[in-house]
């Protein structure tokens, strides 16, 4: 994976991030994590930088593993570019 720059979400993405972590009570901020992966997706344009994982975690306060470990197990997420069309057939 390639990661040559430190991810920041955007001025409107961070309004999103607070919107997001407010659904959860203060003590269970990791819960946002899935939510908060797909914002980042969405910003970068598809995928997943070390760094933009490493900016959730620090986020909602979980090391960088536990989020690593979520984005690698579902499918939704992607850690490295992908094309313009993104075709997944379930069998």
């Amino acid at each position: 994976m390639v990661n040559n720059q430190d991810f920041n979400y955007s001025k409107d993405n961070l309004k999103e991030v607070a919107n997001i972590l407010n659904r959860y009570p203060k003590d269970q901020k990791a819960s946002a994590v899935m939510p908060l992966l797909d914002l980042a997706m969405r910003q970068l344009g598809g995928w997943l930088t070390i760094s933009s994982m490493k900016c959730v975690s620090e986020i909602i306060n979980v090391p960088y593993i536990r989020v690593y470990e979520v984005a690698t197990f579902y499918s939704m997420y992607n850690l490295e570019p992908i094309g313009k069309h993104f075709i997944q057939i379930c069998t």
